[in-house]
């Protein structure tokens, strides 16, 4: 139980990490400018304001588990609606190199501003939400809101990881062509994920 729980935060977190934003575009531009360990850095700070963001839904949803149990389908639906939502946005996402300036600073600083920069998209608890009430997660199992926040932390750091190092063995241009790519089919992941919320 607590296995499947995990891979599924690892699928979750790379899912929801993958869409190129701005977070992805300044890992390229750290590692392209200054090596893989700041971009690493970056990726590892964005990766732990996502499990932060998870513990903060984990709990939220703890206090209104009366609300969650007797509202369960609705919560449902909202939360494929959201899906289908957050898959078109990603698609059409705009985010570009230019946009993005590199941190200036030790890689402490650049760990934190990192966490800073990823906590600003509110947005992210509302998906962590939809992810625990999609999932079915146990709120009022500790063991399975920890397995599953850790699993997402994990696949988030996976795909951080995984992006710097595709840059360090791509030219930059190329890894930012795979990172559109990679936009396009997760956003379309998602989508898919929130139309089977809706009609599973």
């Amino acid at each position: 139980m607590l296995i499947n729980l995990l891979i599924k935060g690892i699928a979750s977190g790379f899912s929801l990490a993958a869409p190129g934003g701005a977070i992805g575009f300044l890992c390229i531009k750290e590692t392209s400018k200054n090596g893989v360990n700041p971009g690493l850095i970056a990726g590892l700070g964005a990766a732990t304001a996502d499990m932060l963001y998870g513990i903060l839904a984990a709990v939220v949803l703890k206090m209104m588990d009366g609300i969650v149990t007797s509202h369960e389908l609705s919560l449902t639906i909202i939360s494929g609606i959201f899906f289908c939502y957050m898959g078109v946005e990603r698609l059409f996402s705009t985010s570009s190199l230019e946009d993005i300036k590199p941190i200036p600073g030790k890689l402490l600083h650049i760990y934190l501003y990192t966490i800073l920069l990823t906590l600003k998209d509110f947005s992210t608890i509302l998906e962590f939400i939809a992810l625990f009430i999609a999932f079915d997660i146990n709120i009022n199992e500790l063991q399975d809101s920890i397995g599953f926040v850790i699993g997402v932390f994990l696949g988030a750091a996976i795909w951080w990881f995984l992006l710097c190092f595709m840059d360090t063995l791509l030219h930059k241009k190329t890894s930012m062509r795979l990172l559109r790519y990679v936009n396009y089919i997760t956003s379309i992941i998602i989508f898919i994920f929130g139309l089977h919320e809706l009609f599973k």
